[in-house]
């Protein structure tokens, strides 16, 4: 004979048998019944890409703005003085006056020729030569040219500057001793007028 304590803990028992068990798919599942959201903190990694991406966007945007932009002015406003539809003083005034031209000339001759191919043309060196002693950077760029012409018309700028740096002085001597006479001569007469302006100052 059993007692109703006993049928108690019997059908506890069965009731324990018969429980089906956690299904495992439960598990990934979220209390509301959706996918399970995982709480584990984000990767790092992905803020570093951003960083680099970020950095070199803004390295290129910088190189367009302070290169790339100022060497397509340049480009556009000397073809139109080489073709004869601007003066010296006209390119100097569309690049912003003689200080920004100035710098923006020096930076267009620091390009290959592919990129500035007027840069070898004879007329060029007048333009920084408008542009009074903002040219001198520009002016001693020039002095790199292998084009004689180049070259000459140079020397007649470079030798109005009040104040002509000493790497400059140190070409002329050494175009002063070159095989033409011509050439020499040119090279000559402008150290001659940059020796007087220096004496004239003391």
């Amino acid at each position: 004979m059993t007692t109703p304590a006993h049928d108690v803990r019997r059908s506890s028992a069965g009731a324990k048998e018969d429980s089906p068990l956690p299904d495992k798919r439960d598990e990934d599942l979220s209390p509301q019944g959706g996918p399970a959201v995982d709480t584990k903190p984000r990767s790092k990694r992905i803020y570093i890409y951003w960083g680099i991406a970020l950095t070199l966007l803004t390295t290129v945007g910088l190189f367009s703005w302070l290169v790339v932009v100022p060497v397509w002015e340049v480009h556009e406003a000397v073809d139109d003085y080489i073709c004869g539809h601007l003066s010296p003083e006209e390119v100097v005034s569309r690049l912003g006056g003689k200080e920004k031209a100035g710098a923006k000339l020096a930076t267009y001759l620091r390009m290959p020729a592919w990129v500035s191919p007027h840069k070898n043309n004879k007329n060029i060196p007048s333009l920084p030569g408008h542009c009074g002693e903002a040219g001198r950077p520009a002016l001693v760029l020039l002095l790199d040219s292998e084009d004689e012409e180049v070259l000459r018309h140079t020397f007649e700028w470079i030798s109005g500057l009040e104040r002509v740096p000493r790497e400059a002085r140190d070409r002329l001597q050494r175009f002063a001793q070159h095989d033409d006479e011509g050439f020499r001569q040119a090279a000559t007469e402008a150290l001659q007028k940059i020796k007087a302006a220096q004496e004239k100052k003391k």
